[in-house]
């Protein structure tokens, strides 16, 4: 109501709050799209926030345009620089706030899903890299029904074009926090990659496009050469090889069409190679509603958390309750590999941990500790970084 979207829409709300990056002058402004004549019961209010936990209004003059559509675009620009004082990080929401009947006691108060900002430093060497901020939404709605085992019919969904792979998020019910990738949308009907669960059906969902590593790592900022040894590069692990994929930087872009396209899912990490100079890169997205859950899945995976701020073995559920195994020795234990470089860029190598079990219970150690110490609990886990995991 407050935005001017169509309730009988889910696809009606794209747009309509969000956050744009400046490539030219690398500031980071916020876009509002109301009706044209607003709506007086409604008071909208811009938050901002460093730790997505306390909220405050942000002073921030404001910039109105029109459209033929009838619609005003409220611009705030800068806020990078006018609000975060040029900080690495910053996030935004916006407050809606309904006074109904004009009294000054508002009847409701909503936010959106916070957006945020963060600039990536790639220094010379190797680091670790994932995504954890989502494109914002195509489309938000219920499943109406499973046709078959790979296909959904979506509530109110109509005149939906992919042109690059997509993701539905399940927001609710029991399978909150899973993603499926979409590769076809028919009038209301979309095709996954994969077997899609039974009991899904009702579950409010969203659907929205891929990163694709263009968009991640744009082309320009990073360093090409003749071969995959003196280019910048990215190093897509995969596990049924157990063995990275190079993806690097020609003079015409970046190689391997196929992983150009499709890019970067949910949870998933990159190595990322900057051979001669650092590189920073300006991101922004959508923080994620909920957290994916990591569930125990034998083999090794190339992962990362999905999640904007630093997260512990035990936060992210790495535990014997949720299937993890421990055990008396590394070999026979869930294990977690850390690259060094992540918190050190001179640094070399994996910080290598497991699940041991002891007489009290189960506890995550590094193994070169000659006396080991509980780190179940320490924000090893950081945001932008991946992490190997592996299960027995």
């Amino acid at each position: 109501y407050a935005l001017g979207t169509d309730p009988a829409n889910g696809a009606s709300g794209a747009g309509r709050f969000l956050m744009e990056t400046q490539a030219t002058t690398g500031a980071v402004d916020v876009l509002v799209k109301q009706p044209l004549a607003g709506r007086q019961d409604i008071v909208l209010t811009l938050e901002t926030s460093v730790d997505a936990q306390t909220w405050t209004p942000a002073r921030v003059p404001v910039q109105t345009t029109f459209d033929q559509m009838g619609d005003q675009t409220q611009r705030y620009a800068g806020l990078d620089s006018q609000v975060f004082a040029g900080a690495a990080r910053g996030l935004v929401r916006l407050k809606v706030v309904l006074d109904a009947d004009l009294n000054g006691a508002p009847e409701a108060t909503a936010t959106t899903p916070a957006w945020m900002y963060s600039r990536e430093l790639f220094s010379v060497g190797t680091r670790s890299f994932s995504m954890p901020l989502e494109q914002p939404e195509l489309y938000v709605g219920l499943i109406a029904s499973r046709e078959g085992d790979q296909a959904l019919r979506l509530d109110n969904l109509s005149g939906l074009e992919l042109s690059s792979p997509a993701v539905l998020d399940v927001l609710d019910g029991s399978h909150a926090g899973e993603h499926f990738i979409i590769s076809q949308v028919q009038g209301n009907l979309i095709t996954s990659e994969t077997v899609l669960p039974v009991d899904v059906i009702g579950a409010r969902v969203a659907l929205r496009a891929l990163w694709t590593l263009d968009q991640l790592l744009p082309a320009d900022l990073f360093v090409s050469g003749t071969n995959a040894e003196s280019a910048d590069r990215v190093l897509q692990y995969g596990a049924a090889s157990n063995d990275f994929t190079s993806v690097w930087l020609s003079e015409n872009g970046w190689t391997n069409e196929a992983a150009s396209a499709v890019g970067l899912a949910p949870g998933q990490a990159w190595l990322v190679q900057a051979r001669t100079q650092n590189v920073t890169v300006l991101l922004a997205g959508q923080v994620p509603q909920v957290s994916s859950p990591v569930l125990p899945e034998s083999g090794t995976r190339f992962m990362a958390g999905h999640r904007v701020q630093a997260a512990s073995p035990t936060s992210l559920n790495l535990t014997t309750a949720a299937g993890f195994q421990a055990g008396t020795q590394s070999a026979e234990a869930a294990r977690l590999r850390l690259w060094k470089a992540d918190a050190d860029p001179a640094a070399t190598g994996y910080e290598s941990l497991y699940l041991r079990q002891t007489e009290s219970g189960a506890a995550w150690i590094r193994e070169e500790e000659a006396s080991p110490m509980d780190v179940s609990q320490e924000e090893l886990l950081t945001p932008f970084h991946g992490f190997f995991l592996l299960q027995p």
